[in-house]
């Protein structure tokens, strides 16, 4: 995480202090989905399996855990797994190089190109001992093998040794395997072959035995090696020629092999199937499985058979069955909406990558299905929401098989309700649902693609509204925003509208005043009724008067990307946005920017599609701020507690000029009440803060009639939390 604040003059300032500590400080989590299996290794009295969302550790019948970034990761896209003699767990990443665990400290260490890997993607890991071999990518000319000997001593880097070697350039080390003294090296252009030696360089007399194979991995057995290939199914060899061993085999696309004894076993594109020795042929066993697409096959210590899955997760067989180890993990990484529901729910939808939504409550996360006739892999879900009472709202993309699109509700009976252009007599305006807003007052407002807004009240009426004007005939939505005025507030591919009682305005590049870039994913509204907009050209400030665009030009990189997808407010006032390429937070009183990155104990991913920010269902003096990216969502709840008394109140700016918006006076506890006055005694205005969660109170400069007061000293008291609080505020015309 990086800060900055812009330097300020403060001319007159009574409240010394800023109220809460900025840059924010938290506890992270992270949740993903760990159902594609990419590498297993076994613990010590379990199995170690690495997925795209992070390591499971698992023992039969016993709880699971799970590793992400949270815990020490610094991603969690893990690609192979190995364990050395002194009991470390080593952990090959996609892009984010090799994760060193020591579980008897807890510390977590990575290495990366800057330290002597070749690539940082580390497809393959092999513990020989307590040195290293790495088998990476070996695309553009990189070398894809590289030994590592840390010399004992894994806290001083000077004295590591890093050998790479250049046989294997082009190719990728997809499993390495040591027989006696010869490695093994199964790569995407054959089987190579090498003498370990002692001393530098540590390999000699380089072979490649198998010619034009794409080699996934390797099992020995006394006097023999088996080598799987994606495409030429399985090959023996038995010192002096190669066998081709594939009787019985559904599939000829072989990632995995495990021997343990007289037990072998070969994960493949069409299940799992285990050699009859006897009989000299596979038998396929995918009894228990819900998917054929098998990576990866391993034994435990305790002579377990586990299996990895592309889509399925962790297994292992007992009683001749496949039983899935089922983590309690979101259904899909990629989050396309985010919506928080009123009793600590999160609502999720997965877009276009058609397995429905997800729902966390209670600690638990469930899948929603859509409910219709066809096939679930049209289940398309692509925008959500939550009623007050917990009634959830499902839009669609796609017509489906059987009959299907259009809008659905899920009521608290479990019962389903479908909404559809044709059983609303159009005022569902079409079946390709695009967003999904409420109001205040119960309404709900849908945006249909390329045609209009359709709007259901509380007792079940349909309306719809379209702009005329719009770009190609059709309105492309990509946000909507119900604000406090009661006004409709439409994000398109082509600009941002607004309705108030059948007026359209349209605000685009060229417009008066002109928006800076017409892409409008997201809005978010502040505490004086002014617009925070997400475009892909920044983060937009719209007071209805004009915009003012913040770039990672113009914040010095402050704002990690102009590819801005998501914002919102918490309740400090901060604007939060969610970019490209990480997160960022704005105070606009001090004019300071943070932001945060994926990595250990952080932000789960850098490209950022939804974030929602409430305050904790559990307490309600603590914020939180989800985040939903496309390889999971994060958690962050700020350290800094709300305030509790008088202490952290200040006022922003002082002095204030009558033409620079407004006063604020941010640190505020519960229910606080300000009044000010003139020097003479006479009551200027009475400013209520009714509300528990708001904790800033604005004030626009005008008394109670309305009308601007002149310049000069304007003393001001604060009441709150049993307490009286008093300071001067200087305004300059």
């Amino acid at each position: 995480m990086r800060t900055f604040c812009a330097p300020v003059i403060l001319l007159w300032l009574t409240s010394l202090g800023f109220g809460t500590a900025f840059p924010p400080t938290g506890k992270w989590t992270s949740y993903t989905n760990a159902d594609s299996v990419y590498a297993l290794c076994p613990g010590i009295s379990g199995m170690w399996a690495g997925t795209t969302g992070g390591a499971l550790y698992c023992e039969t019948n016993a709880s699971l855990q799970k590793f992400t970034n949270v815990e020490g990761l610094p991603g969690n896209y893990i690609l192979s797994i190995a364990t050395s003699a002194s009991g470390e767990i080593w952990f090959g990443m996609n892009g984010d190089g090799v994760s060193e665990y020591t579980p008897s400290g807890n510390v977590w260490r990575q290495y990366t190109t800057y330290d002597g890997l070749e690539d940082n993607r580390v497809i393959s890991i092999l513990a020989d001992g307590n040195i290293l071999w790495f088998g990476m990518d070996g695309g553009s000319g990189k070398r894809s093998l590289v030994r590592f000997d840390d010399k004992g001593t894994p806290d001083n880097r000077q004295d590591d040794e890093w050998t790479p070697y250049d046989s294997l350039t082009g190719y990728s080390v997809q499993s390495l395997g040591l027989k006696g003294d010869t490695l093994w090296i199964a790569t995407s252009g054959g089987l190579f072959r090498a003498i370990r030696t002692t001393s530098y360089p540590y390999l000699s007399q380089w072979q490649r035995p198998l010619w034009g194979q794409d080699a996934r991995s390797m099992a020995f057995e006394a006097g023999a090696v088996w080598v799987s290939t994606y495409g030429g199914g399985v090959f023996r060899w038995a010192g002096s020629s190669w066998t081709l061993v594939n009787t019985g085999l559904s599939s000829l696309n072989v990632n995995g092999l495990a021997l343990a004894g007289n037990q072998l076993w070969a994960a493949t594109d069409s299940g799992m199937a285990q050699y009859d020795f006897a009989n000299s042929r596979w038998v396929v066993h995918n009894e228990g499985l819900t998917d054929p697409v098998m990576r990866r096959v391993a034994f435990d210590v305790g002579g377990q058979t586990w299996s990895g899955g592309s889509q399925t997760g962790l297994w292992f067989r007992e009683n001749n069955l496949w039983q899935r180890v089922v983590p309690n993990q979101i259904s899909n990484d990629w989050v396309d909406h985010l919506c928080l529901g009123p009793s600590g729910e999160v609502l999720v939808s997965h877009g276009q990558k058609g397995i429905g939504a997800s729902i966390l409550s209670q600690g638990q996360w469930d899948t929603l299905r859509i409910p219709h006739a066809g096939d679930t892999t049209f289940d398309w879900v692509s925008a959500v929401s939550m009623e007050p009472d917990g009634m959830i709202w499902l839009g669609t993309w796609l017509s489906f098989p059987g009959g299907g699109g259009g809008l659905f509700r899920l009521g608290r009976n479990g019962a389903w309700t479908h909404y559809t252009t044709e059983n609303t007599n159009q005022g569902l305006r079409t079946n390709i649902i695009a967003e999904i807003a409420r109001d205040s007052l119960g309404n709900c407002y849908i945006g249909c693609w390329r045609d209009a807004v359709s709007q259901i009240l509380p007792d079940s009426t349909w309306t719809s509204f379209s702009y005329a004007g719009a770009p190609y005939g059709y309105m492309r939505f990509l946000s909507l925003h119900a604000d406090r005025k009661g006004r409709l507030w439409c994000g398109l591919y082509d600009g941002l509208l607004s309705y108030d009682r059948g007026v359209w305005s349209y605000y685009y590049v060229g417009s008066d005043p002109s928006l800076p870039e017409n892409t409008v994913w997201d809005i978010a509204e502040d505490d004086s009724g002014h617009f925070w907009i997400a475009t892909f050209g920044g983060l937009v400030y719209f007071d209805e008067h004009s915009f003012t665009t913040f770039t990672r030009s113009s914040t010095g990189g402050w704002l990690p990307s102009d590819q801005v997808y998501a914002v919102d407010l918490d309740s400090q006032g901060w604007v939060w946005a969610g970019t490209s390429a990480g997160l960022a937070v704005y105070d606009p009183q001090r004019k300071c920017w943070a932001n945060f990155f994926k990595g250990s104990k952080s932000l789960v991913h850098n490209d950022i599609r939804k974030l929602r920010i409430r305050l904790d269902p559990q307490d309600p003096h603590q914020d939180q701020i989800w985040v939903g990216t496309t390889n999971g969502i994060s958690l962050f709840v700020p350290d800094n507690p709300f305030p509790t008394n008088l202490g952290s109140v200040y006022v922003f700016p002082n002095p204030y000029l009558s033409a620079a918006g407004q006063v604020t006076f941010q640190g505020l506890p519960d229910k606080a009440d300000i009044w000010i006055f003139t020097t003479s005694g006479e009551l200027v205005k009475h400013l209520s803060n009714p509300d528990i969660h708001r904790h800033n109170l604005v004030w626009d400069g005008r008394n109670e009639s309305g009308h601007r007061v002149a310049s000069g000293l304007y003393p001001y008291l604060v009441k709150g939390a049993g307490r009286t609080h008093g300071g001067t505020l200087a305004i300059l015309r």
